[in-house]
């Protein structure tokens, strides 16, 4: 039987999961709002007076806010501990919440979403550790801290780079948080289904799948499962480009649009799916598998700020091809990446399923070795 200690240590445990979970529902919540809140300043319903191209920035500021956040984030975790980081992020997200409940200005709504994404930034860093390293082995990796520089110029850490830098641009540039946010625009041009009640399926196949991926991330590698999720996500993509082509560019008739109507609903919720079982977990998962302890944080932190980069890139660019080029263009181009992300996780993405971190770091280094004695090579001829 647990003793009283382990009983209140678990409890406080769950407890402590259950708050972070909630600061992460906030961050589902922001990225999520763009949604139902852009037909609303369209149709006059909230009474903002705003252009598309306002919206695209009021959208895109958060992620940008984020980037400051994850600097902010990093500085408070090695001062101040994880606990009092996660309750300063609490102040942002609370004043920009405020400023949206109450402003009716773009410019002003602009300012709020950059400091809840001062928030975000601040809740997304956290330096991921594997609690069963051997403690020699930790040791030696902490005796042996290293700087950005020499994230950059060591080669024994030039393969974690390329590996996770792709799998971020996969995980971003794929289109995941620009659909979320226009999801009901979206609907709005394509389906006669109603955009809220599709984002209410939206969230809760979302959630569904995010559970599934739990499970199978115990059971099928890493490799299988991306390569799996690429694919799908790929050919989701395709088929609501397809539809967005055929009424955009050939501009049919509604009736025969009507007849096939279902394939951006399918698609977007297909691409939810798979997104969710690979693209959308498992960078994070190999972020911590690849990188030592000694350059884990320096590099989740990197990792994090490329994200609120490419996530702010995709956000803010996303109305304005859309309006230039179509919104099949759109939707082809986060295919394009994703086609490419097949190619790349077959090729270069090593599996790390059932390995322990000192596994992972002996293949990567013995690589490394390798490719620095054929430099040497090279040099000497």
């Amino acid at each position: 039987m647990c003793s009283v200690s382990e009983s209140s240590s678990r409890r406080i445990q769950y407890l402590a999961g259950l708050s972070v979970s909630f600061a992460f529902t906030f961050t589902g919540a922001v990225l999520s709002w763009p949604s139902p809140a852009i037909p609303k300043f369209k149709n006059g319903e909230a009474n903002v007076q705003i252009t598309d191209e306002q919206s695209s920035w009021v959208v895109a500021l958060c992620p940008l806010g984020a980037l400051l956040g994850c600097y902010f984030g990093q500085v408070l975790n090695e001062k101040l501990g994880r606990r009092r980081t996660i309750l300063a992020s609490v102040l942002p997200g609370l004043i920009g919440a405020l400023l949206i409940l109450f402003t009716k200005t773009p410019w002003l709504m602009c300012v709020a979403r950059s400091i809840i994404g001062v928030g975000n930034g601040i809740t997304a860093v956290w330096a991921s550790e594997e609690l069963a390293i051997m403690r020699s082995h930790v040791v030696e990796s902490m005796a042996n801290k290293t700087t950005t520089k020499e994230l950059f110029t060591n080669m024994r850490y030039r393969k974690a780079l390329y590996v996770v830098a792709g799998l971020k641009v996969l995980q971003y540039m794929t289109g995941t948080c620009a659909i979320q946010a226009y999801l009901e625009p979206i609907f709005r041009q394509s389906s006669s289904v109603s955009g809220p009640y599709v984002s209410i399926v939206h969230g809760f196949v979302q959630l569904a799948a995010g559970i599934t991926a739990t499970f199978l991330t115990g059971c099928v590698g890493r490799r299988v499962l991306m390569l799996t999720s690429s694919i799908g996500v790929a050919i989701s993509l395709t088929a609501v480009g397809i539809y967005f082509f055929l009424q955009d560019y050939y501009q049919l008739s509604a009736q025969t649009l009507s007849s096939i109507s279902a394939i951006p609903l399918v698609g977007v919720l297909g691409f939810n799916i798979l997104y969710s079982i690979g693209l959308g977990n498992l960078p994070y998962i190999m972020q911590a598998e690849l990188f030592p302890i000694n350059v884990k944080t320096i590099a989740s932190s990197l990792a994090t700020m490329m994200a609120a980069i490419l996530n702010f890139f995709v956000t803010k660019s996303y109305q304005g091809i859309k309006d230039f080029f179509g919104h099949y263009t759109v939707f082809w181009s986060f295919a394009s990446i994703a086609y490419f992300g097949i190619f790349f996780i077959y090729f270069f993405v090593p599996e790390t399923k059932g390995k322990t971190l000192e596994e992972v770091q002996d293949n990567l280094n013995v690589e490394a070795v390798e490719l620095e004695q054929l430099n040497k090579e090279k040099q000497k001829e």
